[in-house]
């Protein structure tokens, strides 16, 4: 690349760079879906105020280096080039929700709820990097470097085609693990209190419902990335080679194919789909969600013979009720076996946390379970019905 802005002007008014191209917004649809765990990459164009002095000086001081090194630090350890250097400036970010109905039900919510809204250190308009005014105030610098590091990752995985087997339910966290894993590796020549991996359960201070959610499958996918990987400059070559086809493969190499599973759903005037989807939990937040009520051991067994999930959420239409339906199919009947006694276990305990809801595990075939949670409402009149590899969930449409 280029030499950049080096004089301290850290806000240029538009990206520069080895071409002249403007970066289209649309171009980063499919990146900011599968990167925005780590400060989302998206935003809607709203036009950002141009920061004071104040703000620049505060940036410039918190950073190692400007920007535009920063991002050439990145381009070095993979050795490959942007074809444009975002802008950067400061200004303001807003929360987001980052609550989801599923583990809210199936694991509960977490003890402080303002941790379901967080504001991102940044984000990116497609041509811009803003970031967070309260971030750069705080005196953040580490944090902010780091996220600068991690949005020149995103823009290389664009720019150069490393979808990192997107298409696959899991390839999201493969994707942003990756980049993760070379951020850590800039944090340790340029920031070394940036450096942030993820940590298991029990050494992590996430709550069970962020374990659940997240932090299980960002933990498990960082630990195969290093595995698949000696440094930033095998990363590439990681996102342009074929992902495993399961997250299974995170917990174990010898993991089977996953197996087949179809969901369909139907339902009354009175309920409507909350999110139903043809994806996957996936065998790790299996075990994740497990874990949050059962000791390490149990939860990993249980999970073991995971082949396949998918799962259903279901609102009244009235908004007052919101119920979850989730069906495994295991490699054995024997595996489903294990399942159903660690998830009546589990589910025990959930029982015991709070009165307005019910939680149940079903058998649907030898190999087939599935769990049920909502209101009393919303689990009496839930019919599920399963026949060669496909669950019909019924809600208040009767037996």
């Amino acid at each position: 690349m280029p030499d950049g802005d080096e004089s301290g002007r850290l806000w240029p008014d538009a990206a520069t760079g080895r071409t002249a191209r403007g970066v289209l917004l649309a171009a980063l649809v499919v990146t900011a879906g599968v990167v925005a765990g780590c400060g989302a990459l998206g935003g809607d164009g709203t036009p950002t105020p141009t920061p004071t002095p104040d703000a620049e000086n505060r940036l410039r001081a918190n950073l190692s280096a400007s920007p535009t090194t920063v991002f050439q630090r990145v381009e070095d350890l993979v050795g490959a080039e942007l074809q444009a250097y975002p802008g950067v400036r400061v200004g303001t970010v807003e929360s987001e929700n980052v609550s989801r109905p599923f583990f809210l039900q199936v694991v509960g919510p977490p003890e402080d709820r303002s941790t379901l809204e967080q504001r991102p250190v940044a984000r990116f308009d497609g041509q811009t990097i803003t970031v967070d005014r309260e971030r750069v105030a705080a005196g953040e610098g580490a944090v902010i470097e780091a996220e600068l590091a991690y949005y020149a990752m995103g823009l290389l995985g664009r720019d150069h085609g490393w979808t990192g087997g997107t298409d696959r339910p899991h390839g999201g966290a493969i994707l942003r693990q990756s980049y993760r894993y070379v951020v850590d590796a800039y944090a340790e020549q340029h920031r070394p209190e940036a450096a942030d991996r993820p940590a298991p359960y029990g050494e992590s201070d996430a709550s069970d419902y962020e374990w659940a959610r997240e932090d299980a499958v960002e933990y498990y996918a960082y630990q195969w990335v290093s595995g698949q990987v000696d440094s930033p400059a095998d990363v590439p070559g990681l996102l342009t080679g074929e992902s495993p086809p399961s997250d299974e493969h995170f917990l174990a190499d010898d993991a089977d194919e996953p197996m087949a599973l179809g969901i369909s759903l139907n339902t009354s005037s009175r309920y409507r789909a909350a999110q139903q989807r043809a994806t996957t939990q996936g065998a790790v937040t299996t075990q994740a969600v497990l874990r949050t009520g059962l000791d390490e051991a149990t939860a990993r067994q249980a999970a073991e013979g995971w082949g396949q999930d998918r799962y259903a959420v279901v609102r009244s239409t009235d908004g007052n009720a919101t119920g979850v339906a989730w069906v495994h199919r295991w490699d054995s009947a024997a595996d489903a076996d294990e399942f159903e006694d660690a998830m009546s276990t589990y589910l025990k305990g959930r029982r015991e946390e709070t009165d307005d809801l019910r939680f149940e595990v079903r058998r649907l075939d030898t190999d087939t379970t599935v769990v049920v949670t909502g209101p009393p409402s919303f689990v009496d009149a839930t019919n599920i019905t399963y026949e060669s590899g496909n669950v019909t969930v019924g809600v208040g449409t009767g037996p």
